[in-house]
């Protein structure tokens, strides 16, 4: 190589450094929390299905597997057809304040509700 070639070189590897160790020295800032606007929202009426059941955070996982195998075996029994992903709703909203105490959770889901055939 010639010397302008290993000049141009050595001066790239010294940038490439430089930038390197200022970046190091930089302290990143802690991330804050960011919490959006309020925003009220009209919905529509709808049909909600749920089972309410008292748990612990540790037990919850659980909880949730029973309660959805019973609105599936009543939507698999005609009663409704499911429409939207499970919800969770915790009446009283107090479950966070003593997380290692026993809450109410309900555990549901939006469904559609088939008409009855008359004579049923």
């Amino acid at each position: 190589m010639n010397r302008a070639r290993m000049g141009a070189l050595m001066g790239a590897v010294l940038l490439v450094c430089g930038i390197a160790a200022l970046a190091e020295d930089k302290k990143i800032p802690e991330a804050k929390p960011e919490v959006g606007e309020v925003r009220l929202r009209t919905m529509a009426p709808l049909t909600y299905v749920y089972v309410e059941t008292e748990t612990t955070f540790d037990k919850l996982g659980d909880s949730i597997g029973e309660a959805m195998q019973q609105l599936v075996k009543s939507a698999e029994e005609g009663k409704y057809r499911m429409t939207s992903p499970f919800v969770l709703a915790y009446p009283g909203g107090t479950a966070h304040v003593t997380p290692e105490k026993p809450f109410k959770v309900q555990i549901g889901l939006k469904v559609e509700v088939r008409p009855r055939r008359r004579g049923m």
